[in-house]
């Protein structure tokens, strides 16, 4: 939720679709390269959001694009703010943006289908730091804010409920980076190297994991963790008390050297979507199947197609 001034150039790049390549092994199925338009500007801080029900990606790269992801074309989203923390109501297909460059309590939401844009003030205190990062769930904004002295993160999650804003008690001591909330309101909240897991209506937020991975979620509310340095992908299993091995990208076979991924998520029909702070690549699944081992001499992931 995880979220310059000039002009961006963005160009398409497409490259084709080999049935026979298979740098994403997930659930058993191999998933490849797919046409793709992606950004050149190396000076990007851009953060991707996607509305899963349409397949529109929005992508910030001194600017918002909006992405089809069926036809593979994009537009540009008119801003009344810069915006490079970006979040999609799953319900309606609104896009909520904030850059944290703006130093105020404002949030955009901007509505697709008709184009206007309308202005959300957050009641946050005159003196208190402003927004940070935004994660739109069941009509509720929950957002974070800065610490007063700077960019960093300050403890704590908010939630705007109307023109009222709440804290979540359980969270008051815990930095939160990026949350994901699953089917049953469950929420996984990243902190630094450690994930959280807190349930509804309880007071304690309990530690699921320490691992710096990362996480996500898909438009059926499941919850999913990666782990950057293996480049394994996990599941939370139906019990939402461990993780379930279920695939792996090795991209060395898009003949890129263990790439620093910051950022995944999943387009509507499941496939991959994974970011670094160069490019943004899309994944398709193909004809192929196969199986994924980690071999530990030399610290690759490899996947055989069968």
């Amino acid at each position: 939720m995880k979220f310059l001034i000039g002009v961006a150039l963005l160009y398409a790049v497409f490259t084709v679709t080999n049935a026979t390549n298979c740098t994403v092994c997930l659930n058993g199925h191999c998933h490849a390269s797919s046409s793709f338009y992606a950004g050149i500007n190396k000076l990007s801080t851009g953060h991707m959001a996607i509305d899963s029900n349409s397949n529109i990606l929005y992508h910030y790269n001194e600017g918002i694009n909006a992405i089809n992801l069926d036809t593979n074309t994009m537009t540009t989203v008119p801003m009344q703010g810069k915006g490079n923390y970006l979040s999609v109501d799953r319900d309606t297909g609104d896009l909520y943006y904030y850059r944290n460059a703006n130093f105020n309590n404002t949030i955009y939401k901007h509505h697709p289908k008709t184009g206007q844009t309308e202005v959300i003030n957050v009641p946050i205190p005159e003196n208190n730091p402003p927004p940070l990062n935004v994660l739109v769930h069941n009509g509720s904004l929950y957002f974070n804010t800065h610490r007063e002295s700077g960019y960093d993160v300050a403890n704590g999650l908010n939630v705007l409920k109307g023109s009222v804003i709440e804290r979540i008690p359980a969270l008051e001591n815990i930095t939160v980076n990026n949350i994901v909330i699953d089917k049953t309101g469950i929420m996984y909240i990243k902190s630094g190297p450690e994930i959280y897991k807190l349930k509804p209506n309880t007071n304690e937020a309990v530690l699921f994991i320490h691992a710096k991975y990362l996480i996500s979620g898909d438009r059926n509310g499941e919850v999913y963790f990666f782990d950057p340095t293996n480049r394994f992908i996990y599941k939370v299993n139906a019990d939402g008390d461990d993780l379930i091995n279920i695939g792996a990208y090795d991209a060395s076979r898009d003949g890129r050297k263990r790439p620093n991924l910051k950022e995944f998520i999943f387009d509507k029909n499941g496939n991959p979507i994974f970011k670094d702070k160069w490019s943004t690549l899309y994944y398709k699944s193909n004809a192929a199947r196969c199986t994924f081992t980690f071999e530990a001499n030399t610290g690759r992931t490899r996947i055989t197609k069968l």
